[in-house]
C-alpha cells in the first residue's frame, strides 16, 4: 500500500522537485532552506540558513521513491561544524532527529508540514 502512496506526490512528474526544509534547534533557534530531490539519481542535497547569525548549512541524504525505511542525512556548515540525522517518511515528507558536533540536538522537518485552514 505504502508504495503506491508516492503516486500522488510531484516528484515523479518532474524528475525532481524542491521541498522546504527547517531545523530546530533544542534552543529553538532555525534553519529553513529547502532541498533538491533527483528522482532518478535516488540523492536529495539541501541547503539550510539561520536568518540571525547567517549559519548556513549544506548536505545530503539518500532517496528513494520506493521505501519508508529510516534515511541517514550528514552535513556541513559554514562555521566548520558536522552533523548528521536520521528521518522517516515518504517521498514528499520526512521528519527526524539529529546532532550537530559536538552534540546539539535538533529535529528536522522536510516536506509540507502545514496544513492550511480551509
Amino acid at each position: 500500500m505504502n508504495k503506491f502512496l508516492f503516486l500522488g506526490c510531484p516528484l515523479l512528474l518532474s524528475g525532481c522537485t524542491s521541498l522546504p526544509v527547517t531545523m530546530i534547534l533544542d534552543n529553538d533557534e532555525q534553519l529553513i532552506g529547502g532541498a533538491k530531490v533527483i528522482v532518478f539519481k535516488r540523492n536529495a542535497t539541501y541547503s539550510v540558513t539561520n536568518t540571525r547569525n547567517h549559519l548556513t548549512c549544506h548536505g545530503s541524504f539518500p532517496y528513494d521513491a520506493f521505501s519508508a525505511s529510516k534515511k541517514e542525512g550528514k552535513f556541513t556548515c559554514s562555521d566548520g561544524s558536522k552533523g548528521r540525522f536520521i528521518i522517516n517518511g515518504f517521498p514528499c515528507k520526512w521528519s527526524g532527529q539529529g546532532i550537530i558536533e559536538p552534540d546539539k540536538p535538533f529535529k528536522i522537518y522536510i516536506g509540507d508540514f502545514i496544513t492550511p485552514i480551509l
